[in-house]
């Protein structure tokens, strides 16, 4: 015998063992699948800007919110915004509570970027803070300048 059988349905030649072995365009596509993934990573990984914005106010959570949480106003020209892609640190003492630049970390690629997209007001985006203490009678300001910005309640 010549190593090799026959598939009684179909006739192809097969190997000894009588199993079939995967085929050159099977292997052909999952490597390029494979391929696609591992680049589509990598796309997603670089195609990301950073943009920075002063803030401009601070709005409270108003009563019955917690005195701990402000919102911190941006100025936003476009009618949507995604909270996720904004952060805003800030350093605080007993009297003075000095905020960071708001930065802005989105997905260059729209394909890859998933917002439902919260609304703005009177052109401003509003990014989350929670403070370590509430906010109470202390001033806040804007790290870059030093400027004293209006506190807004809820």
């Amino acid at each position: 015998m010549d190593g090799f059988s026959r598939d009684e349905a179909t006739g192809e030649r097969r190997t000894g063992s009588g199993r079939r072995r995967p085929g050159i365009a099977a292997t052909i596509v999952i490597l390029s699948a494979l391929l696609l993934v591992v680049a589509g990573f990598s796309l997603v990984a670089t195609a990301r800007t950073v943009d920075s914005l002063a803030p401009v106010a601070v709005r409270t959570l108003g009563q019955g919110g917690d005195p701990r949480a402000v919102v911190v106003l941006v100025p936003w020209g476009a009618e949507d915004f995604c909270p996720d892609e904004f952060h805003v640190t800030a350093s605080e003492t007993a009297t003075l509570v000095t905020l960071s630049a708001v930065t802005r970390t989105r997905v260059v690629l729209p394909l890859v970027s998933g917002c439902a997209g919260a609304g703005t007001r009177d052109g401003q985006a509003g990014v989350y803070l929670e403070l370590a203490a509430p906010l109470g009678s202390r001033e806040v300001v804007r790290a870059s300048d030093g400027q004293s910005l209006p506190i807004l309640n809820g």
